[in-house]
């Protein structure tokens, strides 16, 4: 059950969603200064196209 929980698309797409959020408001108001917040929004983007990605391929073969 704890396998489905963390493998759940749309559970991954909000944390990403809240992660870009977060993070780019950190680097909107502290731009100048480089720090965590510039991977993490890059990290969390990246996380965000993946389960977006996995989500049309299923839809793809749920509709074949």
């Amino acid at each position: 059950m704890l396998k489905k929980f963390v493998e759940n698309r749309m559970l991954r797409m909000a944390i990403s969603i809240s992660m870009i959020i977060t993070a780019g408001y950190e680097v909107i108001h502290e731009f100048d200064e480089i720090g965590a917040h510039h991977g993490i929004l890059i990290y969390a983007s990246m996380e965000l196209l993946k389960a977006i990605s996995e989500s049309y391929e299923a839809a793809k073969i749920a509709t074949e």
